[in-house]
């Protein structure tokens, strides 16, 4: 198990890093750094032995975040809790097609774009350079039936 940087170098202990495995066990088909597609924080070996691997802390899936301007990359479930609970709202979807860029699908009682932008900026801490808000009598569900209230294109 290693947890690597999107860079492909390895994190540092302390340091979020997407989570490969390799397994030689399997002589058919072998895994080499295969990807699983969770977040992780690495930790250190509570035996106190260097090099070997440990996490302090799982993150969540590497699909369930917003790529920051900084490059660094935020988990949505707060960010999804705020926008949850802002009143008037059915349903959501928040679709990242840039750094910048953001759409945000909405079934909501009520106009909500100032409440949205307040959101993105409590959240990120900034506000990007462009969230388009699209008002919907209900969110379509993806094509396998799931309802994602995240979608990420970058």
């Amino acid at each position: 198990m290693e947890a690597l940087r999107e860079d492909g170098t390895p994190a540092e202990v302390g340091e979020p890093g997407q989570v490969y495995v390799t397994d030689y066990f399997n002589r058919s088909a072998p895994l080499i750094r295969y990807e699983l597609g969770d977040l992780v924080v690495r930790g250190g070996c509570p035996c106190g032995r260097i090099g070997l691997p440990a996490l302090s802390r799982i993150l969540g899936r590497v699909v369930s975040t917003i790529l920051r301007r900084d490059g660094q990359r935020m988990l949505f479930v707060e960010f999804s809790i705020a926008l949850r609970e802002l009143p008037g709202v059915r349903q959501y979807k928040v679709i990242q097609d840039g750094v910048e860029d953001f759409r945000v699908l909405l079934s909501a009682e009520r106009d909500l774009d100032r409440e949205i932008m307040g959101v993105f900026q409590a959240h990120l801490g900034y506000l990007p350079g462009n969230v388009r808000t699209e008002y919907l009598d209900t969110i379509p569900r993806d094509p396998n039936g799931k309802y994602q209230t995240l979608v990420s294109n970058v």
